[in-house]
C-alpha cells in the first residue's frame, strides 16, 4: 500500500478536476491505473530518499508526513501527464520542489525519520479574543499582515 490513496488526492481535489488530470477531459471518469502510477511514482522516490540514508531491507513505515509528501509529488506526477511539462502552476511546482527538499533533509540526516512517522499536526488551536492579555497590540500586529 502507498503512503497516499486516491482518497486523499480527492480530499484536496473535486472528482471533476482529479478526472481531468488523470487524462479524462470531460472530467466524467477518473483514471485509477493512472493515479495509482502517479503515486507509485511518488513513493518510490520516497523510498530512494530513505533508503539511501536508513539502508532499510523492509521500508513499511507510515505516517501523515510521508502521505503529504506522496501527495505532493503525486500531484506533481499527475500535473505533468496532464500538461506534458507546461504551464505546471507555481503552487504545484512548489509543493514538488518543497517534498524533494525535505527527502533531501531526511537523506542528509537533517530530518531524523521517527520524527516525521510521529508527526501529528496539532489537534487543538488555542486562540483568544481578549486584548488585554495579548503582547502585541492590533497595531503592532497590522503591520506584519499588511
Amino acid at each position: 500500500m502507498g503512503y497516499s490513496t486516491k482518497n486523499d488526492l480527492l480530499n484536496e481535489f473535486s472528482y471533476l478536476d482529479l478526472a481531468i488530470l488523470s487524462g479524462d477531459d470531460t472530467g466524467a471518469l477518473i483514471d485509477d491505473s493512472r493515479i495509482n502510477h502517479a503515486i507509485d511514482q511518488a513513493d518510490t522516490i520516497i523510498r530512494a530518499y530513505v533508503y539511501a540514508k536508513y539502508n532499510l531491507d523492509d521500508l513499511q513505515f507510515e505516517g501523515p508526513m510521508l502521505t503529504k509528501l506522496s501527495l505532493d509529488i503525486a500531484v506533481y506526477n499527475l500535473y505533468l501527464y496532464h500538461n506534458s511539462d507546461s504551464d505546471l502552476p507555481s503552487s504545484v511546482i512548489q509543493r514538488y520542489t518543497s517534498a524533494i527538499k525535505t527527502l533531501q533533509e531526511i537523506q542528509n540526516g537533517k530530518i531524523n525519520i521517527d520524527d516525521l512517522l510521529n508527526f501529528n499536526e496539532p489537534s487543538l488551536l488555542i486562540r483568544t479574543n481578549n486584548t488585554d492579555t495579548r503582547l502585541f497590540d492590533s497595531d503592532t500586529l497590522s503591520q506584519f499582515t499588511g
